[in-house]
């Protein structure tokens, strides 16, 4: 037969007598979605996998003479700077050939991506050709779109890099040493022909700093303020949603001086600034009133 490929599920690895008759029948790779190496992610995106049955299960296929190419998805909201680090180092010392860093992409119709775009995280809904997971579209809890950009190009340009290939040549693994030089051109290219939408992320990223920035001020203006109020009482209530009003008028000068019409998805950078505001007051209105 002639060599074939297939994508399978980790739990095929449990079958030794599949994995026999897979490899005798010419498999030459498995692609497998392993999705993350942090725990917490794997819940998240309810996976019924560990990181240490994703471990055995590469272990097996490679005991078995079938190659296995890795596929991640970096950017939930447990992922943090640290855990791109640590799926390089799972993904150079699990025995994977080849591998994938995708970013984390909302997809129509999931139950993920309808609270994404209810919190108002989805900052290039619409822009269809960025939905390819190569493009940062979502901004996750702990790690910034453009950290998750550059992130994911850092990872993959070091495993696909020279000394790695040089290593699986060491190693006497001809088809690695190859499929990695390939990989680290292709990686250059992807990097390359996505810099100006890297630019536009990091420019994004500066100003929904800033407004982070002015929201907290407005926050804790509000909070000194509806303790002045006595909101408690009727009028001190009236007075404090007056209050509020003039905080949101606030804000939206804020986002005229910064010129978001100018930043890349500046709309979705107001309507995210918009809702974290708003979710500040009710909680203020909630604990004070």
């Amino acid at each position: 037969m002639p060599r074939w490929f297939a994508q399978v599920r980790v739990e095929t690895a449990q079958d030794r007598e599949l994995l026999r008759l897979m490899k005798r029948a010419n498999c030459a790779m498995v692609f497998i979605g392993l999705e993350s190496v942090n725990e917490e992610t794997l819940k998240l995106f309810n996976k019924h996998s560990t990181l240490e049955k994703n471990r055995r299960a590469i272990a097996a296929f490679e005991e078995a003479g079938i190659r296995v190419h890795g596929m991640f998805v970096l950017g939930s909201d447990a992922d943090t700077p640290e855990t791109l680090r640590e799926t390089l180092e799972f993904a150079r010392n699990s025995g994977l050939t080849t591998t994938q860093f995708f970013a984390l992409t909302a997809v129509p119709g999931p139950p993920l991506t309808r609270r994404l775009a209810e919190e108002k995280r989805i900052f290039a809904w619409g822009d269809w050709q960025l939905f390819d997971a190569q493009h940062a579209v979502v901004c996750p809890s702990q790690i910034s779109p453009s950290e998750l950009q550059e992130g994911i190009f850092r990872i993959s340009r070091q495993f696909y890099s020279v000394s790695e290939a040089l290593r699986q040549l060491v190693r006497g693994r001809w088809f690695d040493f190859a499929i990695r030089l390939q990989g680290g051109f292709l990686t250059r290219r992807i990097e390359r022909d996505n810099a100006s939408y890297s630019r536009a992320l990091a420019r994004f990223d500066k100003v929904r700093a800033d407004l982070s920035t002015e929201l907290d001020k407005l926050t804790e203006k509000a909070r000194a303020k509806l303790h002045g109020y006595g909101v408690e009482l009727e009028g001190g209530q009236a007075r404090a949603k007056a209050y509020f009003s003039d905080l949101l008028q606030q804000f939206e000068s804020a986002c005229d001086e910064l010129n978001l019409e100018l930043v890349p998805y500046g709309h979705a950078l107001r309507e995210m600034a918009s809702k974290k505001l708003e979710k500040y007051l009710h909680a203020l209105a909630t604990t004070t009133m």
